[in-house]
């Protein structure tokens, strides 16, 4: 579901990981949107 396959690690850079999600995240509700304002 996520473009970015990218598994996360507890230890290294947490701030990183959530803002890659949050990236991750606008970018497929931002799809599904545009996607659902189509039909």
């Amino acid at each position: 579901m996520f473009p970015q396959c990218h598994q996360p690690n507890r230890g290294d850079s947490v701030s990183m990981d959530i803002s890659d999600f949050y990236q991750t995240f606008f970018d497929e509700a931002d799809e599904l949107l545009a996607d659902m304002e189509q039909h």
